[in-house]
């Protein structure tokens, strides 16, 4: 009872600080009349503060990078995010941190006219407070931009996904294969020049366990202090309907970045 308790003032105060922090760069960023444009090619670099809960609870840091290229048609992404985390035993209390989170990926998305594309997105993850050892995927279907423009746009796909995962569990590790049914959905919005907020969702489930499905969705919202400097505030929250054993199905990150962009 005591850890909930402490558990939901701690989220409390992390809601409480992404407000403010949100309020205080909005009112900065509405006196900054520079607009940083998307281009046909560009390289971020993050790092910054990261709350997370839920299998692990910890503050601790992360690097994040980003580098996407347009040729014609094809639009390419490529991406990594590294996360050190804190576990807590829970028979002896005591706290390590040998445990991590990476992922890394490649997305492709070719248009095949004003709203249609065809998508192919490689993963590669490896969670080990959710005890997965690791996971690769690839996912590929048919997107559609229901409506973009300067200010909003909102894009879906649909398709099929195969992965490969390793659990770790009690005296060593389990792999199995998934062929599952993938959505994902992309929305984002500008305040004005320099605010924008995102929102990305990629849910699958298994075609041979109905019970096996999993969401991942991420909200950010960043703010541009000059050309080449941003600040990024983002929730992502993960939840497996069948975790590894003796694992919660929900796990949530906070972050709070500084961005470089090249």
């Amino acid at each position: 009872m005591q850890q909930d308790a402490v558990r939901k003032i701690g989220r409390f105060c992390n809601f409480l600080t992404i407000c403010l922090l949100f309020f205080v760069f909005s009112v900065h960023s509405q006196a900054n009349p520079n607009a940083e444009k998307d281009g046909d090619s560009g390289l971020t670099l993050s790092i910054g503060y990261v709350s997370t809960s839920g299998n692990s609870e910890t503050t601790t840091g992360n690097f994040k990078s980003n580098y996407h290229v347009k040729w014609g048609r094809l639009y390419f992404t490529a991406y990594g995010a590294y996360l050190f985390t804190d576990v807590r035993n829970q028979e002896t209390g005591v706290k390590n941190r040998d445990t991590e989170r990476i992922e890394t990926g490649i997305k492709t998305d070719y248009h095949l006219g004003n709203k249609s594309s065809i998508f192919t997105n490689v993963t590669w993850k490896k969670d080990e407070p959710s005890g997965i050892d690791h996971n690769i995927s690839l996912a590929s279907g048919y997107g559609c931009t229901l409506f973009n423009s300067n200010q909003s746009g909102l894009k879906g796909g649909v398709g099929l996904e195969g992965f490969k995962e390793e659990k770790i569990v009690e005296g060593g590790h389990i792999s199995n294969s998934v062929l599952a049914i993938y959505f994902q959905v992309d929305y984002h919005y500008r305040f004005n020049k320099n605010n924008a907020l995102k929102f990305g969702n990629e849910s699958r489930m298994s075609l041979s366990d109905n019970n096996d499905y999993r969401l991942a969705s991420t909200l950010s919202y960043t703010s541009a202090i000059n050309h080449t400097l941003a600040l990024e505030i983002s929730y992502q929250h993960d939840y497996k309907n069948l975790p590894v054993n003796n694992k919660r199905k929900t796990d949530s990150i906070t972050t709070v970045n500084l961005v470089f962009r090249f």
